[in-house]
């Protein structure tokens, strides 16, 4: 038997394909494809994602400083509340107090 003959029908039998053939064209052009459309769409959820962040940062500043404007405004008018009420106590009570040396059993002359 040839050394020659024995190699090819053990290729035939076991039906070894080279390295290179292993992976059709097709799968790697497909395959190349989708890694793409995939780095492609993370890249612009991660950058879609920033610019949210980004965005967002003067709106909740905005709506903060509004509420505090609020807050203060709030506080002030509770201030003008609170002297207006302590003024019309200090107005009651020196109505109803008698004069000083008024009312006391004294007569003048």
């Amino acid at each position: 038997m040839e050394a020659g003959g024995a190699w090819a029908s053990q290729s035939a039998l076991f039906h070894i394909t080279p390295r290179r053939y292993a992976i059709e064209q097709t799968s790697v052009e497909q395959a190349v494809t989708i890694t793409a459309i995939g780095a492609g769409t993370a890249f612009a959820l991660l950058t879609g994602l920033l610019l949210l962040l980004v965005m967002s940062g003067p709106a909740v500043s905005y709506l903060r400083n509004r509420a505090q404007v609020r807050a203060e405004r709030r506080r002030r008018e509770l201030n003008d509340r609170a002297t207006a009420a302590v003024v019309a106590v200090g107005v009651l009570r020196s109505i109803r107090r008698p004069a000083p040396g008024a009312g006391h059993g004294r007569e003048s002359a």
